[in-house]
């Protein structure tokens, strides 16, 4: 560049002396078209010197301006033309004198041309300028031309690379690793200053010598074995452990990683990497091991079983008892987790009614203690006490729970026996003295009954409809009906201990009692209904359920017989996340899932002093009621886990809150049972309601069925339970995966799995999009329960 400016520069000076020349010889005639060219050829040299970016000026010996180029004069804020003339050093360098040291004067003298790195104040940055003498016909230099390109980028970067690399050899030579560069042939090429903190080496000394000469004989040799391999095969070295001797004679403990790096030609040059210094951890982890053998000499001593388990439920320790039990000679899996150690269970255990100690304390910190139920090495369940404790970090977070767990199989086993003995002696005698009372009571009373109720008939004979005394006769005859109503009522009431509980729908049985108590009503009473589908099954009583909101209803439709108004249930599924009071006070609700149903009547209401003694046998508001009625709902409700709360003030209405557990899976599998079909069947899809009602459909069915969202949580399941899970349902649509990706990953899985897609698309489109592998089963949405029925029996027996 510099070079193309000289030319440049002595392109000028050529051009005015050839110009001069011409003129002295050539005669007048001649000299006008060759004058004509040369002013031509000078008015295109002028453009172009005009047109460049560098900053070009002809200086004469006084420093003066003789011609500046615009790119220049632009600078200044000038033309040309003003700053012909102009001194150099007044406008380039801001100076009232010729600079002390000045390339210019320089040139000047030897008439040797020179390219100079300059900071350029008033031009703003740095810049490269090259100085081109300009001679006259005796070769006396008059003048330069300056050539200035701008540099000020390139000067910047420069010095960034600069500072980046005086920064990264900082960080190299500040860091207690070992930083190293080999070649081809493994022997170092650079070594970072640390390697004498390391091995008490030099880095000159390890120029040019491989790793393996600073390595014991027999490790040198099983190294360069493994890094070979590596080396063949172009990887990375990824954390590879080595001992070397140090030059003390030490041994020390490196752990080695690295990479390849090639030549522009992609041809293998060395590796680059680092080495760090792990003696002191092996150290510490050989202490850390030494402890848990110890520690687990003490546990394995003890005779209850201790497991010990991480936030993900995996186990990570476990005592010979806890193994013995377990495992018996199998070994451990890896991972293996406590619901599949404990409960033979492919996933957690689910749902606070489940008791888990695990969730329990992750939840709260707190230690407990529950009673379980585990899986022993055959399959055998037994019955533990386990006391949980947390294991905190120093940050105070839970991050794993030790259970201790004791065998109280044979403790449980004659404590149900003694309580079955003593509930069938308290049964007996109550139910003997109960029949024994009401046996004699109803006896004499319904004899005296019949006296009244006869003597009342006669007393009528006597007396008109219209007598005032007719009327009276006919309140006795009302009494005596109610009493007798009542003898029975009290007897049914006290036999009323059978408890038979099963699975049932509290959607079926609200209809049922409904049915029964809303015929006849007034009009102006309306009924609401809000029952939401998929609505948990329940573990209770039918029968007594029935009752219950028979009880219930009928004191609703009482309440608003007169004025008329409003009776609304509404059921739904909810969580309860802690416990909370409900009658009975002395029942303690745990958090968990519940059926929750809510009645509530536009009555007149219940004053709130009063609400807290509705429960209570024989309290009545009504002027003929018998105040057995709540009693009797709030008993059978505790029967069933359940409770019972009121809310409401006068002129308000009032609002019953019923909530039920829901039924635990073991009890719905239990009565699952004995039923045709016995195959788990998958479902996929990312609707909830389409989830829940496919789960009532399949259910109905006698299918077992476990539900999935999404795609991922599909797969995880089907992972886990592939050996049980017979049927998959899929929907193609879903939005973590598309169908023909899962549907190739659960075939994959398993081949003989038998697929059913469910879609909204036609067969044909759902099809397609699959690809060349067809399902066993297409069945499109929407569709009846008989057809999905038909569709997945085929499929099954098929």
């Amino acid at each position: 560049m510099g070079e193309e400016r000289k030319i440049k520069g002595e392109s000028i000076c050529e051009t005015v002396k050839l110009r001069e020349s011409l003129a002295e010889l050539a005669p007048k005639q001649e000299r006008e078209p060759l004058e004509e060219n040369i002013l031509r050829a000078k008015q295109e040299l002028e453009l172009t010197i005009d047109a460049m970016q560098d900053l070009v000026a002809m200086i004469d010996n006084q420093y003066k301006f003789v011609r500046v180029n615009k790119a220049l004069a632009d600078k200044f804020g000038l033309s040309p033309k003003e700053l012909v003339g102009s001194l150099c050093y007044k406008y380039v360098c801001n100076r009232e004198e010729p600079c002390p040291v000045c390339p210019h004067d320089q040139v000047m003298a030897d008439g040797q041309e020179r390219t100079v790195e300059m900071y350029l104040e008033n031009l703003g940055g740095y810049y490269l300028v090259t100085f081109t003498p300009i001679r006259d016909n005796g070769g006396f230099v008059t003048g330069l031309v300056h050539v200035a390109r701008d540099i000020t980028e390139h000067k910047h970067a420069e010095e960034a690379l600069q500072e980046s690399e005086d920064k990264f050899r900082r960080l190299i030579e500040s860091s207690s690793d070992w930083f190293w560069e080999v070649d081809a042939d493994f022997r170092y090429t650079y070594s970072s200053p640390n390697v004498k903190q390391i091995l008490g080496y030099e880095p000159e000394e390890i120029i040019g010598r491989t790793p393996f000469e600073f390595m014991p004989e027999e490790e040198a040799q099983r190294v360069q074995s493994e890094v070979s391999i590596t080396f063949g095969e172009g990887r990375p070295l990824e954390r590879l452990e080595n001992v070397n001797l140090a030059k003390n004679g030490q041994l020390v403990t490196l752990e080695t990683s690295g990479a390849p790096f090639f030549d522009a030609d992609g041809t293998f040059l060395g590796y680059r990497g680092i080495d760090r210094d792990i003696t002191r951890r092996k150290h510490v982890e050989k202490q850390l091991e030494d402890a848990r053998v110890f520690l687990q000499s003490i546990i394995d001593g003890v005779g209850d079983s201790i497991i010990v388990i991480d936030s993900d439920r995996q186990v990570k320790l476990m005592n010979r008892a806890a193994r013995q039990f377990s495992l018996g000679d199998r070994p451990m899996t890896d991972p293996c987790f406590c619901y599949q150690l404990c409960h033979g269970s492919e996933e957690p255990c689910r749902g606070i009614e489940l008791n888990c100690p695990h969730t329990a304390i992750f939840k709260t910190g707190q230690p407990v203690t529950v009673t379980h139920t585990h899986l022993n090495k055959d399959g055998v369940g037994a019955i533990f006490e386990i006391h949980a404790s947390p294991i905190f970090n120093e940050k105070g977070e839970v991050t794993r729970v030790v259970e201790v767990c004791r065998d109280v199989t044979n403790k449980m086993i004659l404590e149900e026996e003694r309580k079955r003995l003593d509930e069938r002696l308290y049964r007996q005698q109550k139910e003997e003295s109960i029949l024994t009372l009401a046996g004699g009571i109803a006896h004499d009373f319904n004899n005296l009954l019949m006296a009244v109720l006869g003597n009342a008939e006669l007393l009528q004979m006597g007396f008109q409809p219209l007598e005032k005394e007719y009327a009276q006769t006919e309140n006795i005859v009302t009494a005596s009906k109610r009493m007798a109503d009542l003898t029975k009522q009290l007897l049914a009431y006290a036999k009323s201990g059978m408890h038979q509980p099963e699975i049932v729908s509290l959607n079926d049985a609200i209809k049922r009692a409904l049915n029964l108590t809303h015929k006849g009503k007034a009009r102006e009473i309306e009924v609401e209904l809000d029952l939401a589908e998929g609505l948990w099954p329940v573990f209770v009583d039918p029968p007594q359920m029935d009752q219950v909101f028979i009880n219930l209803f009928t004191n609703a439709f009482e309440a608003m017989e007169r004025s008329g108004g409003c009776l609304t249930v509404y059921a739904e599924n909810t969580v309860k996340e802690k416990a909370w009071e409900c009658y009975p006070f002395n029942h303690e609700h745990q958090e968990g899932q519940y059926v929750h149903i809510r009645i509530a009547d536009t009555g007149p209401g219940i004053a709130e002093e009063l609400r807290s003694k509705i429960f209570e046998p024989f309290f009545t508001t009504k002027f003929l009621g018998r105040g057995l009625g709540l009693p009797a709902v709030a008993g059978i409700l505790q029967k069933d886990n359940g409770c019972i709360s009121v809310e409401g003030d006068l002129g308000k209405g009032t609002i019953f809150h019923l909530y039920l557990p829901r039924a635990k899976e073991e009890e719905v599998t239990r009565k699952q049972r004995g039923k045709p079909f016995a195959e788990k069947i998958l479902v996929i899809d990312d609707e909830p309601q389409i989830l829940l009602l496919l789960e009532t459909m399949l259910t109905k069915m006698g299918y077992a069925v476990v539900l999935a969202a999404n795609a991922k949580e599909g797969l995880d399941i089907f992972r886990r339970q592939r050996s049980s899970i017979k049927m998959a349902i899929l929907d193609i649509q879903l939005p973590d995966m598309n169908g023909k990706k899962l549907f190739a990953e659960l075939k994959s899985l398993e081949p003989n799995l038998k697929v059913l897609i469910s879609s909204g698309y036609d067969e044909g489109t759902a099809l397609e999009e699959l690809g060349p592998i067809s399902p066993e089963g297409f069945i499109q949405k929407p569709y009846l329960r008989a057809a999905l029925e038909e569709k997945v029996k085929e499929i099954v027996k098929g």
